[in-house]
């Protein structure tokens, strides 16, 4: 019985998303729906990203770039404005320390893995911000060829239309604070 009332209740949240969807594609247009939808998902909304896909495909890609790029001022603009201060989730005081691992027999004679070169550790690290740069900036709408962790002009380009367009610092390179400032953007960070 609780399983139908769930399947009921999920059946008619499902219609009024498709309602609202179709609403909002006549009320505003459909580059405005994908906004909203767009802007829904960054905060975390249920099936945004879903409505939004569905949306999206109705639409030539330069119009989804300029979808996201609306998103990606609006979103920045939104980080940029001051916040309350949150309030702490739990009083730390009354909180007992947790208590300490118990020691354990050191494991049978296996022999320790072979440590990285600190320049293979930062050619990996380097690569893999890259590539999620790459990434990044093409869920946004920048075209930043593909996602291969290698810095080429195309990249470079990307990077520098992105800090163009939200008035950051024009560089071009990829860096950990362009890397945090998409993470803010898209809401992964």
């Amino acid at each position: 019985m609780a399983a139908r009332r769930v399947g009921i209740q999920h059946s008619r949240r499902t219609i009024v998303v498709g309602e609202h969807s179709r609403f909002l594609a006549r009320k505003t247009g459909i580059p405005d729906a994908l906004f909203w939808y767009r802007v829904a998902d960054a905060n975390g909304v249920a099936d945004a990203a879903v409505r939004g896909d569905q949306v999206a495909s109705q639409l030539t890609a330069e119009e989804r770039a300029g979808v996201n790029r609306r998103v990606s001022h609006f979103v920045a603009q939104k980080l940029s404005q001051p916040r309350a201060p949150a309030a702490p989730l739990k009083d730390s005081a009354a909180t007992p320390p947790a208590p300490a691992p118990a020691a354990t027999a050191p494991a049978a004679a296996t022999p320790p893995p072979v440590p990285a070169t600190p320049s293979t550790r930062r050619d990996t690290a380097e690569v893999a911000r890259i590539k999620e740069i790459q990434t990044l900036l093409g869920r946004l709408g920048f075209d930043p060829g593909p996602a291969d962790g290698s810095i080429g002009e195309k990249t470079r380009n990307a990077i520098r239309s992105y800090q163009k367009e939200l008035n950051l610092p024009v560089d071009g390179e990829p860096s950990d604070d362009l890397l945090q400032h998409l993470r803010k953007i898209i809401g992964a960070g």
